[in-house]
């Protein structure tokens, strides 16, 4: 008589037997086979079914075997298993299992019991149970784990920790400040691990950063800027926006950081490669700055000048293209394009614009793009601004004519940044009316030949559709609306035949 067939279940089970004369490969085999056989979500009433059979601490027994294969088919195995378990009934029958697990040397299983720990934000009870029990301290130990994968895991589950109340009260209470504080003089790897989690935490809300400060936890910030590793410090200079609350200012203000970072900025030794670099981050961050409703930026910008220093960096061949970029990102909010207009960074930025070429004229245009493209139909004071911008621009020719040759040159870069510029012209009342009456624009856009590529076709069609549904459409476009028109309903990318474009040409 043949014995009864065994299930996914079974197999699984006999395999990791001690003792079985099993060959590894099957070992691997059977896990895999029963977490196909289970599905994707598994229920609870599943995954007792099988833990019946095949204990938890029998799947925990295969990491004792040094196979990276065999471990991942475990840990994606009781991953699963898991899955349906909060985090109070995963501590309840198996904290033994997850302590061990945030132990372990091997990234797969410290992973696996993070995805546990994990668990506990749904309630502020478990997260109360987490943070007073030794598995607290684990997690933030892993932070400074060797491998980067297991180490931002561990970063990202902390986070959402203090995101809730308990748990930003034990984030900047107890040992967990002592600890972090330890932790940073690991290397600048962790370190910047911990800066870059501190900042998320603190910027979370104006209570959490009054606790971070209050906790000792910022002080961290000074370190970082003023990192002797280059790439930690560009790092940590550029993510300094994210304390863009009235708090994080208050406090960049009182430590004197804004005042540091704007001195570096009229440093004028061009040849020093780590100061230029610094410089970039440092343009970066106040760009970032003012798009933060939560700051007036005017009011930094007065008390430390960066407009005037802006505009040196404007004339500098290694900074200019970041400062471009800068007045750009500035410009494209009411408030900012304000701050620009009643300053003379404006007219600098212009001069910078006419006389650039290449790919330093393309980061100019695609500023000019931003601040001509800004919208704001309760505002009518919009579109008087931006047209002063674009008449402004005007240098020996006039700005439009110098738009249509450069749209024409063979480089692609350049020629997007020259569409944006256009559409942002025309998403305008005043910019629909100077496209329309403009012939050499109108020959220009209508003339689908010589746009081959798909994106200028697509642009090219935007700028169309903008002046088409212009509610004075027909009399800014007269005789020429009805091609218009017609260039819509045929679509982007059609192309005429070649004896339509002969008969045009005649």
């Amino acid at each position: 008589m043949s014995p009864a067939p065994t299930g996914p279940i079974e197999k699984a089970a006999q395999a990791l037997q001690a003792g079985a004369n099993i060959s590894l490969q099957d070992k691997i085999a059977s896990l895999r086979s029963l977490s196909v056989s289970l599905g994707e979500n598994v229920s609870i009433s599943q995954a007792t079914q099988v833990f019946q059979v095949l204990p938890l601490a029998d799947l925990y027994g295969a990491f004792s075997v040094e196979d990276d294969e065999l471990t991942d088919a475990a840990c994606a195995l009781i991953s699963k298993l898991l899955g349906p378990f909060s985090y109070d009934m995963v501590v309840a029958t198996n904290e033994e299992f997850l302590l061990q697990g945030l132990s372990h040397f091997t990234p797969a299983i410290r992973c696996l019991s993070l995805e546990q720990v994990e668990k506990c934000v749904v309630s502020n009870s478990s997260v109360i149970s987490m943070v007073n029990s030794q598995v607290f301290p684990l997690v933030l130990t892993t932070l400074a784990f060797q491998d980067i994968r297991t180490a931002s895991k561990a970063s990202g589950v902390l986070q959402k920790v203090a995101l809730t109340e308990p748990g930003l009260e034990a984030f900047t209470s107890g040992i967990s400040p002592m600890m972090l504080q330890q932790l940073v003089y690991i290397d600048g790897t962790v370190s910047f691990r911990i800066y870059e989690l501190v900042v998320d935490v603190a910027s979370s809300s104006e209570n959490a950063f009054k606790k971070c400060e209050s906790s000792g936890l910022l002080s961290i910030i000074h370190t970082q800027i003023s990192s002797n590793d280059l790439l930690l410090r560009i790092n940590a200079i550029e993510i300094l926006h994210k304390l863009a609350l009235k708090s994080g200012i208050e406090f960049l203000e009182k430590n004197n950081i804004l005042q540091e970072l704007s001195v570096l900025l009229s440093q004028e030794y061009d040849t020093d490669v780590v100061l230029v670099l610094t410089k970039c981050a440092i343009i970066k961050f106040f760009a970032n700055l003012s798009e933060s409703r939560d700051v007036e930026f005017g009011v930094i910008e007065q008390k430390h000048g960066i407009f005037e220093r802006l505009s040196k960096c404007l004339y500098s061949t290694n900074n200019e293209t970041t400062a471009a970029s800068c007045v750009g990102i500035i410009g494209s909010s009411v408030t900012g394009l304000g701050l620009i207009l009643s300053s003379s960074l404006l007219g600098v930025f212009i001069e910078g614009y006419h006389s650039s070429g290449g790919e330093t004229k393309t980061v100019f245009l695609r500023s000019l793009s931003k601040i001509l493209g800004i919208q704001d139909e309760s505002n009518p004071v919009v579109e008087t601004m931006t047209e002063n911008v674009y008449n402004l621009v005007n240098g020996r020719s006039t700005t439009l004519d110098e738009l249509i040759k450069m749209a024409k040159q063979p480089m692609e870069d350049s020629r997007i940044a020259v569409f944006s510029v256009m559409q942002s012209i025309s998403s305008h009342s005043w910019g629909q009316k100077l496209l329309s009456q403009s012939t050499e624009f109108i020959e220009f856009i209508l003339n689908r030949a010589a746009e081959t590529t798909q994106s200028g076709q697509t642009w090219k069609y935007g700028i169309v559709k903008n002046l088409v549904a212009s509610p004075d459409s027909a009399s800014n476009l007269g005789q020429n609306y009805t091609l218009l028109q017609q260039y819509i309903r045929q679509g982007p990318f059609y192309q005429p035949s070649e004896t339509a474009v002969a008969v045009g040409n005649i």
